[in-house]
C-alpha cells in the first residue's frame, strides 16, 4: 500500500494523472494514458463483510472469480453479475448508481 500511495503522490507531484484498470481484458484503448497506470493485481481479498447491511468491503484488485468462490462460502452472492469472471472488482463498472450490493442466495 506504501508503494501505491508513494506512486500517486509521485504523479502528483509531476502533474500526471493517475488512472487505476482492472485485467486490461478490454480490447479499446480505455485503459490508455500519459500518466501513470495502476493496476492493483496485488491488492486482493475481502476486507469487511457486513451481513446485516449485505455489504462487503474488498480490495480493488480482487478478481471477480474469486471474489464470487469467497462470497459463496460465506452463504453469500453478487446481485448482478455480468459474463466475464476475469475481470477486477476496480475494473468492473457499477451497472447503476451503486455497485452491486452482496445478497443471500434464494
Amino acid at each position: 500500500m506504501e508503494e501505491l500511495a508513494a506512486a500517486v503522490r509521485r504523479a502528483g507531484e509531476d502533474g500526471l494523472t493517475v488512472k487505476a484498470v482492472g485485467t486490461g481484458h478490454s480490447f479499446t484503448s480505455i485503459a490508455a494514458t500519459d500518466g501513470v497506470l495502476i493496476r492493483p493485481q496485488l491488492l486482493t481479498g475481502i476486507r469487511n463483510i457486513d451481513r446485516d447491511a449485505l455489504t462487503v468491503t474488498v480490495e480493488a484488485g480482487t478478481p471477480l472469480k474469486r471474489l464470487n468462490m469467497a462470497l459463496a462460502r460465506e452463504g453469500l452472492s453478487l446481485t448482478n453479475m455480468g459474463d466475464i469472471m476475469e475481470q477486477t472488482v476496480s475494473g468492473r463498472p457499477a451497472p447503476a448508481p451503486t455497485a452491486p450490493a452482496a445478497s443471500r442466495p434464494r
